[in-house]
């Protein structure tokens, strides 16, 4: 699973990056050369703890009075800009087209913030225009009933997110009610969370962990750790929760993960490994094509 920032790709309005370890190209290809397949989160807005959700500051230097995340014309404008660069580019990329790429997320968690039905239906059309409605799309919600509403967007694949601890059960039901066919799948499933700073680091356990992973594979669910490598935010580049408090996040982005921030693998990892090996996969030859409408 991979996100794309565009404050990394397009850190000042016109100028593009894409070189070093800015280079999509060369990391798509290089997945491709490793037999690994992408699950891409094209933003705009990615979230992912970035300062902004990884929008770039510009947008409000151009007009501080810009509605993120809506059908504001204002906002839309840059949207559409970025989006003519980034699309042409991952198009080649494609699952269909012999690339890693099988399925796309538009937004993130867009239930969370808004309920703007013009905007994601404006995501909507300009991706499977600009894909040649090659590639199944996907939004990723809250487990909760209302956030599932508002993020879910017409015609494409909804998914959820949650961490160990929870019910399982109730949750696929409230993602069946908004998904109401299709795979069940929990996008981003939590293997520990996020550290701010002058609170103690949060963890799972792996019982907790493992046991929730297993309820969802016995209930034939598609499961994405996230994230299964800690990592780091550097420099400025991290974001903030905003609730009844502020909440700075810290550097370490290690999450309790089961390859930690260094990349070492953890008790948990190795947990993990066994509990997916107990399951019976009777997997058949992959396609040489994906059916977006199915």
């Amino acid at each position: 699973m991979w996100y794309v920032e565009w404050s990394h790709h397009e850190p000042e309005l016109g100028v593009y990056n894409f070189d070093g370890d800015y280079n999509l190209p060369k990391f798509l290809k290089t997945a491709d050369d490793l037999g690994l397949l992408v699950v891409f989160r094209a933003g705009p807005y990615i979230d992912a703890e970035r300062d902004m959700g990884g929008l770039p500051y510009w947008l409000l230097r151009e007009h501080s009075d810009m509605e993120l995340r809506s059908s504001d014309p204002k906002y839309i404008k840059y949207v559409d800009r970025w989006f003519s660069v980034l699309f042409p580019l991952i198009e080649p990329f494609l699952y269909n087209n012999g690339g890693p790429i099988i399925t796309l997320q538009i937004e993130n968690e867009y239930g969370s913030y808004g309920c703007d039905a013009e905007y994601k239906s404006y995501l909507r059309e300009f991706a499977k225009k600009a894909l040649k409605n090659n590639v199944v799309l996907f939004t990723t919600d809250g487990s909760s009933s209302k956030l599932l509403a508002c993020g879910k967007v017409d015609e494409i694949l909804s998914t959820i997110d949650f961490g160990s601890g929870v019910n399982v059960t109730h949750n696929f039901e409230m993602l069946r009610w908004t998904q109401t066919s299709g795979p069940l799948v929990n996008s981003e499933f939590y293997p520990g969370w996020m550290d701010h700073w002058g609170q103690p680091h949060s963890t799972a356990t792996t019982e907790a962990v493992v046991k929730t992973l297993t309820e969802m594979l016995k209930a034939n669910a598609s499961v994405n750790i996230y994230p299964f490598h800690g990592g780091t935010n550097f420099g400025f580049a991290v974001g903030s929760n905003l609730g009844s408090t502020f909440q700075p996040i810290i550097t370490s982005y290690d999450f309790d993960a089961p390859l930690n921030e260094a990349g070492d693998p953890t008790s948990k990892y190795y947990a993990i490994r066994k509990a997916i090996g107990k399951v019976p996969l009777n997997v058949a030859d992959l396609k040489s094509t994906i059916n977006v409408t199915e």
